[in-house]
C-alpha cells in the first residue's frame, strides 16, 4: 500500500513467572487519511503449544485493578496478535501490567508479570515508534 508507512520496534522480552514474552510493537500511519494503527504482537516463550484462536480474549490486568481485554486477531500457536487503540496502548505502556490472562483452546493461561517488565518493554517500544513517526 503506497500511502502506508510502517515502523516496527526491535523485539524486546518481558518476563512472566511461567513464560517469557517476545514483544513487537508496530505503528502504521496512512498518509492519505492521517489515520494510524498500532499492532501489538508477542510470542509465548515456551516449549508447550498453546493454541490461541481468532477472537479469543487476551486480558491484561493492571496494578490499579483495571483490565484491558483485546481479541486475538488470528488463529495461532504461541503467538498473540492484537490491535489496541492508542489509549489502550498508553494504558498498557504507562500503567503496570501485573498479570496476563489468555484464552486458549485448552482453557485459560494465567501468568504473573515480573518486575513490571511487560509495561517497561512496551513503553520503550512505544517511545521509539512515536519519535520515529514524529519526523
Amino acid at each position: 500500500h503506497p500511502g502506508r508507512l510502517r515502523a516496527a520496534a526491535k523485539p524486546s522480552v518481558a518476563d512472566g513467572k511461567d513464560l517469557k514474552y517476545n514483544l513487537i510493537l508496530s505503528h502504521l500511519f496512512y498518509k492519505d487519511s492521517g489515520k494510524e494503527d498500532i499492532d501489538l504482537a508477542f510470542q509465548l516463550g515456551t516449549e508447550k503449544q498453546y493454541s490461541v484462536v481468532t477472537d479469543a480474549a487476551v486480558t491484561f490486568i493492571l496494578a490499579d485493578g483495571s483490565e484491558i481485554s483485546l481479541p486475538q486477531t488470528r488463529d495461532e500457536v504461541n503467538f498473540i496478535y492484537l490491535y489496541p487503540s492508542l489509549p489502550q496502548l498508553r494504558a498498557l505502556a504507562y500503567g503496570q501490567v501485573t498479570d496476563l490472562r489468555i484464552q486458549t483452546e485448552d482453557g485459560t493461561l494465567t501468568d504473573a508479570i515480573l518486575d513490571d517488565s511487560f509495561s517497561k518493554a512496551l513503553n520503550q517500544q512505544y517511545q521509539l515508534l512515536m519519535s520515529l513517526s514524529a519526523r
